[in-house]
């Protein structure tokens, strides 16, 4: 998964990987998905979010963190870390 984000070169296809990924762990039984991988697509999904609404981009912001709202569902759940999940839900603005 990191490596499909990490080629993808629109935020469109980020975005679509991000999606994959939820849809993806949806199917998986609780704790196959390894931890620190669906910390890293949580975490990449809000920073890219972060990147887009610091230069008034807030549609693309919205998006990414959107992404990494539903990601980070799965923390806990499927064997990550469910502290990485409540700080960016913390994080989170009401306006998304």
């Amino acid at each position: 998964m990191r490596w499909l984000v990490e080629v993808c070169g629109r935020d469109e296809e980020k975005l679509s990987v991000f999606a994959d990924a939820d849809a993806l762990l949806k199917g998986l039984p609780d704790g196959t998905f390894p931890p620190l991988e669906l910390e890293w697509l949580v975490v990449s999904a809000w920073n890219r979010g972060c990147h887009h609404e610091r230069f008034g981009r807030a549609a693309a912001a919205k998006d990414f963190k959107n992404a990494a709202r539903d990601l980070v569902r799965h923390c806990g759940a499927k064997g990550g870390h469910l502290e990485v999940g409540l700080a960016v839900l913390r994080l989170s603005v009401k306006k998304y």
